[in-house]
């Protein structure tokens, strides 16, 4: 079962109907340093986190939870008055999952927690490498993208962001040089 903590002071009204109508059990901590306590002696699969906070603020949170081993990978999801674009930078650049800004949509914010806790179940993506064939560039291909001994030699990425410019190129083989 899904264990979600809501760390917000004072609870948000709002949020409770749309974290209620998301599967699990939920925890509440009204400030950073009983979010803190609470996430080390029983860890959730999610927290949403608040960024103004007393005694410990959100951000302070989310740094501690990244910079931690055990708590790296913990989903968290801000939801927050603090809705200008860099505190929502920020915000990411610290490691939140998503970010919701108050007033908020309940409905979006259930929507939101499940995409993220859909996302963090998920097996991570094998290693990503690509390269463009020697002498190409993506304005100089012809369509699909293949040309000379890279259509022989490389696989199409299955990156949409680069096929059909890029090849994957596979990982050398582990074990060293003999």
């Amino acid at each position: 079962m899904t264990r979600i903590l809501v760390v917000d002071d004072p609870p948000s009204p709002k949020s409770s109907p749309a974290i209620c109508s998301a599967p699990g059990t939920r925890e509440r901590a009204e400030d950073g340093a009983a979010a803190l306590e609470r996430v080390a002696a029983n860890r959730p699969d999610l927290v949403v986190l608040d960024l103004m906070l007393p005694v410990v603020d959100g951000l302070e949170i989310c740094r501690r939870l990244r910079a931690d081993r055990v708590t790296r990978a913990l989903p968290v999801v801000m939801l927050t008055a603090k809705g200008d674009e860099q505190d929502r930078i920020l915000g990411l650049e610290l490691g939140a999952d998503d970010y919701v800004t108050k007033p908020f949509s309940p409905r979006e914010l259930m929507l939101r927690i499940q995409s993220v806790l859909r996302r963090s179940a998920s097996p991570p993506p094998p290693p990503h490498r690509n390269r463009c064939a020697p002498g190409t560039s993506p304005s100089t291909r012809p369509p699909g993208g293949r040309t000379g001994a890279a259509a022989n030699s490389h696989s199409p990425c299955a990156n949409s962001t680069c096929w059909p410019f890029c090849f994957t190129i596979p990982a050398p083989p582990s074990g060293g040089r003999s």
